[in-house]
């Protein structure tokens, strides 16, 4: 057995230690960020919720903590998810907001405070060929392929 003085022995540990929480911190930051999904309380206050008001009609709202870009993006992305997922081609969004909410949250022992970004829409679903009078309707195949890199799942 070799002997391994105590000064070393404690530069070792101390250099292992350091490089071991470097390599936590960088990949704890390349995912801090929630993935898209739906709403959960149990996950946080990012995800999507969604309400079928009839056969082509839906309420759509993702919620983000991120920004507001993305909050926009990931109601599109779902809005589309939603038509191809019920058999349609397009979509066309209406009563279309987005909004900023800032939360604070005191007297928990540590003091946080958030912002949540809303992106809500309102949309009607279509089968087959585009009508020309629409051309704010979108192709939702189209959307999910396009915006498809965009979405951290």
């Amino acid at each position: 057995m070799k002997f391994i003085p105590a000064a070393r022995s404690r530069r070792s540990w101390s250099l292992a230690a350091s490089f071991l929480l470097g390599t936590l911190l960088t990949a704890g930051a390349s995912g801090c960020w929630p993935a898209y999904g739906p709403k959960s309380s149990i996950w946080g206050r990012d995800g999507y919720v969604e309400s079928k008001l009839d056969e082509s009609t839906w309420q759509v709202t993702y919620h983000s903590t991120r920004d507001m870009e993305t909050a926009e993006r990931y109601l599109i992305f779902r809005c589309a998810e939603i038509a191809v997922e019920n058999g349609f081609d397009y979509f066309i969004t209406s009563n279309q907001r987005t909004s900023q909410n800032r939360e604070s949250e005191a007297g928990k022992g540590v003091e946080t405070s958030g912002r949540d970004y809303i992106a809500s829409a309102r949309i009607a679903l279509v089968k087959g060929r585009k009508p020309e009078s629409s051309p704010s309707m979108l192709d939702a195949h189209q959307v999910l392929e396009n915006l498809g890199p965009t979405i951290r799942r």
